[in-house]
């Protein structure tokens, strides 16, 4: 679930604030998360965090944050809001909610 997109060929704000919002696949206990990315440098050259890639793929030297929220128990289907907010100097806040099903 992207949380941001930036174009990097202009100006760059050292800040981020976004939220997502992600519909769960499985049910149980949601009390992490993690956030990577992922950069195309060039035509045939990127960069990528995703701790999904094979080893030999991942950067080990750019360790990927598991960050741990207050459990909340889910069920399929069920979505959750994600809020991040980043800022230059490396202050940065987070929340995981269930999203409020709007009514009518």
């Amino acid at each position: 679930m992207p949380l941001a997109s930036a174009e990097f060929a202009g100006p760059v704000n050292a800040e981020l604030e976004t939220n997502a919002l992600a519909t769960l696949t499985g049910a149980g206990e949601l009390n992490a998360f993690t956030l990577f990315f992922e950069s195309q440098l060039a035509d045939a050259v990127s960069l990528s965090t995703d701790p999904r890639l094979p080893t030999a793929e991942f950067p080990a030297n750019w360790r990927t944050p598991v960050w741990l929220v207050p459990p909340i128990g889910v069920c399929p289907g069920e979505k959750v809001r994600v809020a991040f907010s980043w800022r230059e100097r490396g202050a940065h806040r987070w929340d995981v909610c269930r999203a409020a099903e709007k009514s009518g």
